[in-house]
This record gives structure tokens, C-alpha cells and sequence, in this order.
């Protein structure tokens, strides 16, 4: 069985309080899935032609956006993906990441707009 490594990044923020294992946590609207929570887009989703491990880690709370690790046959992170999970396909990816830290830019835009939609 493949052991992945997930980056040093994810611990970081989670050994700081800084994301959660739930809703209306410091990165709202996201929040980390627990361990019991994360699966494997390929074992929920079967998608022809999927080859590569995708770790589901991440949830928005206001809807059905994951974000996922892509892992290498190594067990490395070779990307992130956001997708929209529970849809017709299974899934659908919206957007790629090369890396955590660019998904964590998107976190933050995410929170700005949240801020935004709170104050009005």
C-alpha cells in the first residue's frame, strides 16, 4: 500500500490553530477534513482513466469545494486541485494549484470575500 506524504506546510498551520478539523474556524470559510473525514476522490469517484491518488484534506463549509492533494506514484504531492465534489461526474476539478502554498492564497482570498458578504 502507497504511503503518502502530505506537505510540511499542512502540519504547520494545524500546529498553530491556524486551521481546524471544523466549520467557523480561523481560515473560515475552509476548514480541514479530519482523518476519518479525508478520502480518496478515486475510491468515491471512479473516473476513467484517473491514475494518480487524489486525498480529499479540505472542505469549504458553504458548499461542496474540496480541495485535494494529487499525488505522484511515489506518494508525493505533485499538485493540489479544488473540485466540486457530489456532482452528476462524481466530481469536477475548478481550479489547479502547483502548490499548498498557492492554494493557501486562495484560502485567503476566499476569506476576504467571506469578510466582504459578512459586513453587508
Amino acid at each position: 500500500m502507497l504511503k503518502f506524504e502530505l506537505p510540511k506546510y499542512y502540519y504547520w498551520l494545524l500546529e498553530r490553530n491556524l486551521i481546524i478539523y471544523e466549520p467557523f474556524g480561523p481560515l473560515q470559510p475552509w476548514f480541514y477534513l479530519s482523518r476519518g473525514d479525508q478520502f480518496l476522490l478515486n475510491q468515491r469517484w471512479h473516473k476513467k482513466n484517473e491514475k494518480l491518488a487524489k486525498l480529499a484534506f479540505a472542505k469549504r463549509q458553504d458548499n461542496d469545494e474540496l480541495a485535494c492533494f494529487v499525488f505522484n506514484l511515489k506518494g508525493e504531492v505533485n499538485h493540489l486541485e479544488l473540485v466540486q465534489g457530489w456532482t452528476e461526474d462524481g466530481y469536477t476539478i475548478l481550479k489547479v494549484f502547483n502548490s499548498f502554498l498557492d492554494w493557501l492564497k486562495y484560502v485567503l482570498e476566499d476569506i476576504a470575500l467571506w469578510i466582504e458578504v459578512d459586513d453587508s
